[in-house]
């Protein structure tokens, strides 16, 4: 009380009131805003959840067993093989101890997971639905528990852009334009609604990138008004960037060009205002690799990072800059102060890279663990080359070496994702308008940074009389409190604290945080330039971003979001804001309001999708993959191969392995490795023409005893080894030189255990290779009956009655995929001479004279056969019908069978290839008379899959007066997917869903391998 100020005088609490009364209304818009800007992202990850829950819809349609495997294939089964090993572990110390000293993954090598991968995240999930368990509080699988929760993750990072959209705009709405432009180009950057790429650590990592990008933003544009709301943006920048490096190895170079960014606009663009946030940010990127270095155990790809390095670089810089004082005594805004800061600058900048050069070269011999991303990125240096002018480019002869793309480089560079950013992201960008919005939102950015200290200088209004006389009255009040401290303290008043938000440390007011003064802003507030530098870092993390997804397609999903947020900003009033000074603000705001909803307007008339099969129409068609296949593969992986052999095969198909077999693999597709990318290399000699005995060698210094081939690529592969000497070239070997043909014919040296319509697998025998037979002399062989019977003989013994199918489905492949119709003929004799009462086998037999042979009036007895031995398959139940109406056209037989078998049973079946079977069973019955059956059987095809092939061709039939397209717009097709989904099946590569019609238990998992071997051994 004693320190209170007196109570103002008359004259001067009037104007005071009208201040205070002027604060309160600002304040009350400021909370509007905030409030509509947090409702419209939340409301945007609650649409993006559901947007991706219908993307996924159609994995209803599958066994559970079986969609996991669709969705976690290569890498995504790998990382999620750590999840499932901890969850199905007799305790979580066991758990942890097989991640760290882990054994089956670089087989005989013991790692450390933690130290090489980046699956904290499984295993966090790991523990926490451990204790759900014990809780009893596990109401999901831990599949869908796995899922759910990556799919919330995505949407709060899609709540995080919607943010940063309202923040860079000045408009709290612009976020719901920013989610339109996203849905629009959702597969253009993201790659979660894909549903085979279920676990990709860009998942994960990429919406954490958004919310540390979201801190970073309010940090440099000075939100933080209180400084304990401050130091929680403080504490939520270094926690995202501590999440962002553990969850995702490609981190570093995303931060990398993040800290750049920020640098460039504090020395290089003299935005001193942000050295604060330039040094605090540095300070927290160091903290975060630190942390992440200890969690991951010294990871070496962490230790050897140029992102550390320029941390190294930039903290030295900074330092030493820290210590110069000679601009500090003189006045701020003198020119040859400016002159001073300016070679200041150039020479913190110069020392900066001196310093980062220089660590970069020490670390060189150890910096093994991510050499593959320079292979791959200097493979660009021709693409870049291309896009300069004509006079610029280089020729051939000066490119890099490493234009010419290395063993590890092509391993990537086959698939598309790592390819330079593809011509069809372009024109959906365009067709959607966000390049040309974006665009427009950067040259306004950089206009504002340009002009706005001119404007403000020139045309900044007169304060009002009233804020003046408040800020008069308030000064005194200020002052007399200061002058009371002083005379009861007894000595000098300290200096007044700096304001909130104006990045100033407690201390001198105008000094950063390493002591140097700083220029006062131009002409202008403080806050607006702050909005500056923060606007302009925003578009330089954008372009640098946008550079990178160029050259690397899969990394669209960095520019992609903030392509974004630009393309929504584009009328937003913080862009225009040196043109809303004075009278032209009461014009401008409103302008720019109808045209940003004229613009949003434009955009839902795109709605709900930019074209015919553009991003969610091009997602209404079936799925229909080869999955059966692996599935099969792995279920005899679990069922007849000892737990203890180690296996060699692919990178991608061991990924997809280690999630469902418990057999050590040799390689795996995490590729942060130099020992690894070696161990690679030889073991690529698989997709090569090498000799038996050779290959041999290779496996025994591997440590493999087991060796997958995939028949898909069996063929003259891209993936050329570096040792030319070993490479199978077309036009100097023949195909059957290739080892996924001739070990086939093994003159002793493999084994054949185990083949289906995908997959080979041979064990390597302790015998000596006999000489190697010409490749005329194995095509012969490979078509003699003799060259089979021994393994028909162990298949019919070993796996029983998934045997006759396994041969059916392997003939399918030999005629269709290795185009050896000689071969194909002895397997399917083979299978049904063996298996001549296997409703499958007679089903493929019936399959192959239908389709392939063209002699479909044999097929009808295979097709009756097999449909009295699998009366409740759906596949085999619609091929029949079919023959009958299509082909003998006896509808005698057709009326009988479909009265015999009523439409209770029918309606009843479940499993894939359900809807298809009523569908045509719908018209079927229609031809013969059977009205009110079709309509039965044709409604429930409609409700189960209304956008399938099967309903689109019969409509007609069933509606003769109204067309399938009539009825079926753009947008009756978008309620439809998204309240139905499509089907899904999944079956061999070159056949149907037959054998997985009919839901029955799979045994994808050791444990319930060994469960149904124990229950098998009681009856």
């Amino acid at each position: 009380a004693p320190l209170a100020p007196r109570a103002a005088p008359a004259a001067t609490a009037a104007p005071t009131a009208a201040v205070a009364a002027a604060m309160a209304g600002a304040g009350w818009q400021r909370r509007v805003g905030c409030g509509v800007s947090v409702a419209v992202a939340l409301a945007t990850g609650v649409v993006h959840l559901a947007e991706n829950l219908a993307y996924h819809r159609h994995l209803k349609h599958l066994d559970p067993d079986i969609a996991k495997v669709a969705c976690l294939q290569t890498e995504n089964g790998f990382y999620y093989s750590y999840y499932s090993g901890l969850i199905e572990a007799d305790s979580v110390i066991e758990g942890l101890q097989d991640i760290i000293w882990d054994t089956r993954s670089e087989y005989p090598d013991t790692l450390n997971a933690f130290r090489r991968f980046n699956i904290y995240q499984e295993v966090g999930l790991a523990v926490v639905y451990r204790c759900l368990q014990t809780c009893g509080l596990a109401f999901v699988t831990a599949w869908t528990f796995f899922r759910y929760t990556l799919l919330v993750h995505s949407s709060a990072g899609q709540a995080a852009i919607a943010m940063l959209a309202s923040e860079v705009s000045g408009n709290p709405a612009a976020g719901i334009l920013c989610f339109m432009f996203s849905f629009l180009n959702r597969f253009q950057i993201s790659r979660l609604g894909s549903y085979s790429s279920a676990d990709l650590r860009e998942h994960w990592g990429i919406p954490l990138l958004w919310m540390q990008i979201l801190c970073l933003w309010y940090l440099i544009a000075g939100s933080g008004e209180s400084a304990r709301r401050r130091q929680f943006l403080w504490f939520g920048f270094g926690a995202s960037t501590f999440l962002f490096i553990v969850s995702w190895q490609f981190s570093p170079f995303l931060l990398l060009l993040q800290a750049t960014s920020l640098y460039f606009v504090c020395l290089v663009a003299g935005y001193g205002c942000v050295r604060d946030v330039l040094v605090g940010a540095i300070n927290a990127y160091i903290v975060a690799m630190f942390a992440a270095f200890v969690l991951h155990f010294g990871s070496p790809y962490l230790a050897t990072s140029p992102f550390l390095a320029q941390l190294i670089g930039l903290r030295v810089a900074t330092w030493l800059r820290s210590l110069c004082s000679r601009c500090r005594k003189g006045d701020a805004g003198t020119v040859t102060a400016w002159a001073c800061r300016r070679m200041l600058d150039v020479l913190e900048g110069l020392l900066a890279v001196a310093c980062f050069g220089g660590v970069l070269k020490a670390m060189a011999p150890l910096a093994t663990a991510d050499s593959h991303v320079y292979d791959i990125l200097c493979t660009k240096a021709a693409i870049v080359s291309d896009w300069l002018p004509l006079s610029l480019r280089l020729p051939a002869s000066r490119l890099p070496e490493c234009t010419e793309p290395s063993f590890n480089a092509r391993l990537y560079l086959v698939m598309g994702v790592f390819k330079e950013l593809q011509a069809d992201s372009l024109n959906r960008y365009k067709t959607t308008t966000v390049t040309h919005a974006a665009t427009i939102s950067c040259v306004l950015i950089l206009l504002r940074c340009l002009l706005r200290p001119v404007v403000t200088q020139f045309c900044k209004p007169a304060e009002p009389a009233a804020r003046q006389a408040g800020s008069s009255d308030m000064a005194d009040s200020k002052g007399s409190v200061a002058e009371g401290l002083r005379k009861r303290k007894g000595g000098k008043a300290d200096k007044a604290p700096p304001a909130p938000g104006s990045g100033a440390r407690r201390g001198t007011a105008a000094d950063d945080d390493d002591g140097e003064k700083q220029p006062t802003s131009v002409g202008g507030d403080p806050a607006l330039e702050r909005e500056d530098a923060a606007l302009l870092f925003f578009v330089v993390q954008f372009m640098s971003f946008l550079l990178l997804g160029f050259l690397v397609n899969r990394l669209r999903v960095a520019f992609g979001p903030p392509l974004m947020v630009l393309a929504a900003s584009v009328f937003g009033p913080r862009l225009a804001a040196w043109m809303t000074w004075g009278r032209m603000r009461s014009l401008v705001l409103p302008a720019l309001a109808v045209v940003h909803v004229c613009y949003l307007s434009w955009v839902f008339g795109l709605f709900p999708c930019a074209g015919p099969e553009e991003g969610i129409c091009g997602q209404m068609s079936e799925k229909k993959t080869n999955d059966g296949d692996l599935v099969d593969l792995m279920e005899w992986m679990n069922q007849h191969l000892p737990r203890g052999l180690p296996v060699l095969a692919s990178m991608n198909l061991a990924g997809t392995l280690r999630a469902f077999v418990g057999h050590p693999m040799i390689i795996h597709p995490q590729f942060e490795s130099e020992n690894l990318r070696k161990r690679v290399q030889r073991a690529y000699e698989l997709y090569h023409c090498g000799t038996e005995e050779s290959f041999a060698q290779t496996m025994l210094s591997l440590s493999a005893k087991v060796v997958i081939f995939e028949y898909a690529r069996c063929f003259f592969t891209p993936y050329t080894l570096d040792d030319r000497r070993k490479n199978c070239i077309k036009g100097k070997h023949e195909p059957e030189d290739q080892l996924c043909l001739k070990l086939h014919v093994s003159t002793g040296r493999f084994k054949l255990l185990f083949m289906n319509g995908g997959y080979s697998v041979f064990r390597l025998q302790n015998t000596t290779a006999g000489k190697a037979p010409r490749p005329s002399v194995i095509a012969k062989s490979l078509a003699e009956p003799s060259t089979w019977t021994n393994y028909v003989d162990r298949c019919a013994s070993q796996q029983g009655d998934t045997c006759g199918p396994r041969l059916a489905e392997a003939a399918a492949m030999w005629l269709h995929g290795l185009k050896r119709p000689k071969v194909a003929q002895t397997l399917r004799q083979l299978a049904l001479e063996r298996f001549p009462q296997d409703g499958l086998v007679q089903y493929y037999m019936a399959r192959y004279l239908d389709y392939d042979a063209k002699r479909t009036r044999e097929a009808g007895p295979h097709y009756e056969l097999a449909a009295r031995a699998l009366p409740n398959n759906a596949y085999v139940l619609r091929e029949y019908l079919m023959w009958l109406d299509m082909e003998a056209k006896d509808k005698g037989r057709l009326q009988t069978m479909l009265q015999r078998r009523n439409e209770r049973q029918l309606l009843d079946l479940t499993g894939t290839g359900v809807a298809e079977l009523l569908c045509e069973a719908a018209a079927s019955s229609k031809d013969v008379g059977l009205s009110d059956l079709s309509q039965r059987f044709w409604a429930k095809a409609k409700a189960v899959a209304p956008l399938g092939k099967c309903v689109q061709n019969n409509w007609p039939l069933l509606h003769p007066n109204e067309g399938y397209e009539e009825r079926h717009d753009a947008w009756a097709r978008f309620w439809k997917f998204v309240s139905a989904g499509v089907t899904h099946e999944t079956g061999a590569h070159h056949g149907p869903a037959v054998r997985y019609a009919e839901p029955r238990e799979y045994l994808l998992s050791p444990a319930a391998a060994d469960k149904a071997r124990a229950k098998a051994a009681k009856r």
